[in-house]
This record gives structure tokens, C-alpha cells and sequence, in this order.
């Protein structure tokens, strides 16, 4: 009798913040007001804002990464609509912003620095520790690659 395939699939690891209770005792989420996370990774801080908004407050979660969109846009998916997760650089703050009706938000995070879901995967070029293509886009969809 032939052996069994086994198959092993590892939940995704996400890149845990170092610095929530911090962040939390800066930004002061309370309910009702309006948070931007610009960097928004795996969703980390997300997950520790979001709920000290409700009832009536709302998060807007924004990162370059769509990898990392689509794993905080999981993470997040409890509190949605209020907690909104878009792809787009911190820089494009003013349009996204107003792409989501929204004239001026209570609060700000930017989480400046490389994650470990960058480091660790060898396909996207910043890792130390793997051999990988020289690509080291954070947004993949947009610029070259640095080995072009």
C-alpha cells in the first residue's frame, strides 16, 4: 500500500510589533474617532487600535505591500467596515483619504523600517539570512526590480 502524501501548511507568520502598548498610550484611540495606520504591515497595530475605536470610530490601514494588504485585510476583517485596509504608499495619504470621504483624521501611525515578512522570504531581496533575487520593491506592482 503506497504511503500517504502528507501535506504540512503552516499558518502565516505575522510580524508582531514590538511597541504596542506605546503606540497605544500616544495615540490614545477612543471610540468614535479616526485612526490611519500608513504602515499597516500585517495588520499588528491594526489589531490593537481597531477595537478602542468602536462604537463608531474607524481605521484606515494603508500599506505599499499587497501581500501584506491581503494578510491584515484577514486580520482586520472582524471589524470591518470599520476598519478599511487599502494598498497604496504613505505618501498618497491626501488622495486616499479623500477617496474614502474623509477630510481630517484624530490620529497617525507610521511604523517606519523593514518587517520581518520582508526579511524572512528570500523572493523579495532583503533578506540576510536566504539567497534570493536582488528585487527589494516593498510594492511589487510598482518600479523595477534593483537587479535591473
Amino acid at each position: 500500500m503506497p504511503e500517504a502524501l502528507v501535506m504540512t501548511v503552516s499558518a502565516p507568520r505575522w510580524h508582531e510589533p514590538v511597541m504596542v502598548d506605546e503606540v497605544l498610550a500616544r495615540l490614545d484611540p477612543r471610540p468614535g474617532e479616526t485612526i490611519v495606520d500608513a504602515t499597516a504591515g500585517t495588520g499588528g497595530h491594526g489589531l490593537a487600535i481597531a477595537p478602542r475605536l468602536l462604537p463608531g470610530g474607524l481605521l484606515i490601514a494603508v500599506d505599499q505591500d499587497e501581500q501584506a494588504v491581503a494578510l491584515a485585510g484577514g486580520r482586520l476583517a472582524e471589524f470591518s467596515p470599520q476598519a478599511r485596509v487599502l494598498h497604496g504608499n504613505f505618501r498618497d495619504l491626501p488622495r486616499l483619504l479623500q477617496e474614502q470621504g474623509l477630510q481630517a483624521v484624530d490620529g497617525l501611525l507610521l511604523d517606519l523600517g523593514v518587517s520581518s515578512l520582508h526579511l524572512e522570504e528570500s523572493e523579495r531581496g532583503f533578506s540576510f539570512l536566504r539567497e534570493g533575487p536582488l528585487d527589494m520593491r516593498m510594492d511589487l506592482s510598482r518600479g523595477r526590480p534593483a537587479s535591473s
